[in-house]
C-alpha cells in the first residue's frame, strides 16, 4: 500500500506535478514506453505513473531512478539565473528554479 502523502502547500505540490511532467515529457520524446522505463528503474508501472502525476508520497530514490533512465538531472538552487545557455542546450524551469538536464544536450 502506498505511504500517505505529506501534507503539501499549494505551490509545492504544484512543483512536485511540474516535476512528473517533465520527466513524463522526456520520457515520451525517447520513444520509450512507460512499462520499459519502469523496469530499466526497477519500478513498478504504477509507481512510474504515480511519479508522473507528481504524486508526493512516492520515495525519492524512486524519482532518482527514473531521473537515471531517462538520463536527466535535477539542479535545485536559489539562484539558476547563472545557468549557462547556449544554441544547443534549452533547459525546462519550474516555477521553483529546478532545472532538468539531460547528459549530452539539454531537455
Amino acid at each position: 500500500m502506498p505511504a500517505k502523502a505529506p501534507d503539501l502547500t499549494p505551490g509545492v505540490s504544484a512543483w512536485g506535478g511540474n516535476i512528473g511532467a517533465q520527466i513524463k515529457l522526456r520520457r515520451k520524446a525517447l520513444g520509450v514506453n512507460a512499462t520499459a522505463c519502469a523496469e530499466s528503474a526497477g519500478i513498478s508501472r504504477v509507481t512510474l505513473y504515480r511519479i508522473e502525476s507528481g504524486v508526493p508520497s512516492v520515495t525519492f530514490g524512486a524519482y532518482l531512478a527514473v531521473l537515471e533512465v531517462l538520463d536527466l538531472e535535477l539542479l535545485i538552487g536559489t539562484d539558476l539565473g547563472k545557468v549557462k545557455h547556449d544554441d544547443r542546450e534549452r533547459h525546462l524551469v519550474d516555477a521553483l528554479g529546478a532545472v532538468f538536464s539531460d547528459g549530452g544536450g539539454r531537455v
